[in-house]
């Protein structure tokens, strides 16, 4: 799985609403940053300096629902979880559409464009019908508007 500013990159994305879908499996959950420092008897002390927060201010550690095994003192099952899961260990090829996810990353785009341009051309046919409608380019006023089903905007005045 992605970890660390990559999880941060997707998360970024999502909480923004600038994904289609993630696709793929679950990150690896490490929202942390940590900076070992030396001892004097050749050893080493880990600690923790910072936190990946995603956009949402949830912790990076602990967004997939992660639990803390106190055994191994470490958060166990977090990460971002994929909208669309996909596993596939071949990596990208030369040929793009070669690799599963890419593909089922692709076909998620494609469905997304078609729905897209369906509600655009609903919306056209609509504002259509509406320009064409005799009742919108009805002039009796304000009161006999209202009784057509036509309620007049700042455009009819």
């Amino acid at each position: 799985g992605t970890a660390s500013s990559a999880e941060v990159f997707a998360s970024s994305l999502h909480d923004n609403g600038r994904t289609v879908a993630i696709v793929g499996t679950r990150t690896y959950g490490k929202g942390l940053i940590q900076h070992t420092f030396p001892m004097p008897d050749g050893g080493g002390l880990r600690l923790t300096v910072a936190e990946y927060l995603t956009p949402a201010l949830h912790h990076v550690t602990k967004v997939g629902g992660a639990q803390f095994d106190a055994r191994t003192g470490l958060w166990v099952g977090g990460g971002i979880p994929p909208d669309v899961m996909c596993e596939s260990s071949h990596g990208i090829p030369s040929h793009v559409g070669g690799d599963l996810c890419v593909g089922v990353g692709l076909d998620i785009l494609q469905e997304a464009r078609s729905t897209l341009q369906e509600q655009q051309q609903q919306h056209l046919r609509l504002k259509a019908v509406h320009v064409g409608n005799p009742i919108t380019k009805h002039a009796g006023g304000m009161a006999d508007a209202g009784k057509q089903g036509h309620y007049p905007s700042s455009n009819d005045l």
